[in-house]
């Protein structure tokens, strides 16, 4: 018989800064923050995870003006293949930011495009 378990997680977090209402702008850090989590073990073998965290809201100083420049919302999507060989080893595929999506955390700083990490873990 197949066994299946999943997990399905959506969490938001909405943060306020008293220091912004004092016209002190807080830079680079997210006003709000959401993810996605979907995972999937299929045989207790295989282990299938997507996440797609969103973060937005984040000022940053325009460096000419001195003013604060709203950044466009952060989008990623990762997605991770696990393959249990045992109770302490495993193998792994991994894809992150799989939109190639090329937001900014730190103004002019964008984030890497598409990833890929092959990997094994072992547990002690």
């Amino acid at each position: 018989m197949r066994e299946v378990r999943t997990q399905l997680k959506v969490r938001f977090d909405y943060f306020g800064y008293a220091s912004a209402s004092a016209g002190f702008v807080p830079w680079h850090v997210p006003q709000y923050r959401g993810e996605f989590l979907a995972s999937v073990m299929l045989y207790k073998k295989l282990v299938v995870q997507t996440t797609s965290p969103v973060l937005g809201g984040i000022q940053a100083p325009e460096l000419n003006s001195g003013k604060a420049v709203r950044l466009p919302a952060a989008i990623d999507l990762n997605l991770t293949f696990d393959y249990l060989i045992s109770e302490r080893f495993a193998v792994f595929l991994k894809g992150e930011n799989l939109l190639n999506n090329p937001y900014q955390l730190f103004r002019n700083y964008p984030v890497r495009g598409l990833q890929v990490l092959v990997g094994a873990t072992y547990n002690f």
